[in-house]
């Protein structure tokens, strides 16, 4: 549920969010064990690190992914690694973190790198349909 990247736009928004992450602010955390299990889940960690061309932009994608979603949620959250993302078959980020299925609700997550900056933006959409006067809007 929170990270179909195939819903249908039939819900309501429910906030939207938006990080910049600058690599070498991040990096000398990467190095510490302990911070980066705090940020990121294993298979997440795993992923990144195979990524030869540039390890530290997969994981600041990653990390302004999850900042993004916290700010379209507007609540915060005790660790990162809750929040974790996987690829879909075109190439997009899903998004797995149980408190949006917990609240009915959907990320579409994009993100990106360019030199030393990595920026992403989420969108929260409600699974269940929007009412007005008490009527469904299809």
């Amino acid at each position: 549920m929170g990270g179909d990247p195939a819903l249908s736009l039939r819900g309501m928004i429910y906030g939207v969010g938006h990080d910049l992450v600058h690599h070498p602010e991040l990096g000398p955390s990467l190095e510490k064990p302990a911070v980066l299990g705090r940020l990121f889940a294993q298979e997440e960690i795993e992923y990144c690190r195979n990524q030869a061309s540039d390890s530290l932009a997969c994981f600041a994608r990653r990390f302004a992914g999850k900042e993004a979603v916290i700010k379209a949620l507007g609540e915060p959250t005790s660790s990162l690694s809750e929040i974790a993302f996987s690829h879909t078959s075109n190439g997009g980020l899903a998004v797995r973190w149980s408190r949006l299925d917990e609240l009915g609700l959907c990320a579409m997550v994009s993100a990106s790198s360019s030199g030393q900056y990595s920026s992403a933006t989420a969108i929260l959409v409600s699974e269940k349909l929007a009412k007005v006067n008490g009527e469904e809007i299809p």
